[in-house]
């Protein structure tokens, strides 16, 4: 019983709960939990985090498909592979946020102040 509750409710319950968290957050029920995921830092992790998220499919295929030697699968191979993909996200991860996304919401944030709206 307890397995199979496990299985039918795991998919439901992280949705459900983060739904909870985010429903407390933006109501203004939860001020402690909204200020620690307001704060600037947990927001560029955040933003760094979902970019090598974005971009760690295409870090794989690069690395896999530039070998010309067969995979032997091994834990070596495993954690070598890991910390590579890992690197390689960061790193792209890190140039989009600073070539792309920052200089966007700079102007963003510019062209808004023009404006006279608060961004």
């Amino acid at each position: 019983a307890q397995n199979v509750s496990y299985i039918a409710l795991s998919r439901l319950g992280w949705p459900v709960g983060l739904s909870a968290v985010a429903y407390l957050c933006f109501s203004g029920q939860a001020p402690l939990v909204n200020g620690l995921l307001s704060w600037w830092p947990l927001q560029v992790f955040g933003k760094l985090t979902f970019a090598a998220y974005i971009v760690h499919p295409v870090v794989m295929y690069g690395v896999n498909y530039s070998t010309t030697a067969p995979i032997e699968f091994s834990d070596i191979w495993f954690a070598k592979s890991f910390t590579s993909f890992l690197a390689w996200a960061s790193l792209l991860a890190l140039l989009l946020w600073l070539l792309a996304e920052k200089p966007a919401a700079n102007l963003l944030a510019l062209a808004l102040g023009r404006l006279g709206l608060k961004g």
